[in-house]
């Protein structure tokens, strides 16, 4: 587990996730971990998950999250559904 952690993207940038853990061994499971507050009570725009999609589709990442203090917005709710992959 690293904080922060930074993975190696195929585009060659280097991403910065709050949180990277990974097992070592025949399968590399990688999980970011990603922390968004809002200021004033505030939901969490929809901006840290495009930030964060962006991040976790150019790197090799197997699961993500992102966690938003208090609350994510309604529009960063419908981007989040769209972006689980199947």
């Amino acid at each position: 587990v690293e904080a922060p952690g930074f993975l190696d993207g195929k585009s060659g940038v280097k991403h910065m996730f709050d949180i990277v853990a990974h097992s070592k061994g025949t399968e590399k499971n990688i999980i970011v971990i990603n922390v968004s507050a809002s200021k004033a009570k505030e939901p969490v725009p929809d901006q840290p998950i495009i930030e964060m999609f962006a991040k976790t589709f150019d790197s090799p990442v197997d699961e993500a999250f992102l966690i938003a203090i208090p609350k994510i917005s309604e529009n960063g709710k419908k981007l989040a559904t769209c972006t689980k992959s199947t």
